[in-house]
């Protein structure tokens, strides 16, 4: 018995303390910003979902690349300034991913049938789920309840789905985006 807990002891002193790791390498931190994040789950994960959205926005910025960049590397250093305060740092953090989080662009699907034509009687050819990423080709002329249908890419499929089951914020008024 003595044996068993002496092994279990050495075993759990010898296990190296994992946190999540952040986007960058810890290693290499060379702010109090970064090393007081690096010793932090909380702001490890909440800094890979920072660089995982300004990744996805870069992504799909077709004019402003230059902006963003300029935006992220001025967060940078405002975070930055914040040194050991963790609650400073959090703020900041959170801030930011709001912020991205506001600007990123890409259209979904609020969840949905995929029809052959624009229209409720056409035939079903497939379904998107909740917060389904899709690609819109083009928009319809018919309309049903105030939205319009759109031509969209959704499961490898070109489908049709209306405007009313969509979010793409860059058309606001043909398409709910609303929480």
């Amino acid at each position: 018995m003595r044996l068993l807990a002496l092994t279990l002891l050495v075993w759990t002193l010898s296990t190296p303390l994992t946190f999540a790791q952040p986007s960058f390498d810890c290693t290499l931190a060379s702010q109090v910003a970064e090393k007081v994040i690096c010793g932090s789950k909380e702001l490890s994960q909440l800094d890979q979902k920072i660089t995982q959205r300004y990744l996805d926005t870069l992504e799909s910025a077709q004019d402003d690349i230059t902006s963003l960049r300029q935006t992220q590397r001025q967060w940078l250093m405002e975070r930055n300034k914040c040194e050991y305060g963790f609650d400073c740092i959090l703020q900041q953090s959170l801030q930011r991913l709001r912020e991205l989080n506001s600007s990123y662009s890409e259209p979904f699907s609020w969840g949905g049938v995929l029809r052959q034509s624009p229209s409720l009687d056409a035939a079903r050819v497939g379904s998107t789920y909740e917060r389904q990423p899709i690609t819109v080709l083009a928009q319809q002329s018919e309309y049903w309840n105030g939205y319009p249908w759109f031509k969209v890419v959704a499961n490898g499929l070109q489908a049709y789905q209306w405007g009313g089951i969509i979010c793409d914020p860059s058309m606001p008024d043909k398409t709910y985006c609303e929480e």
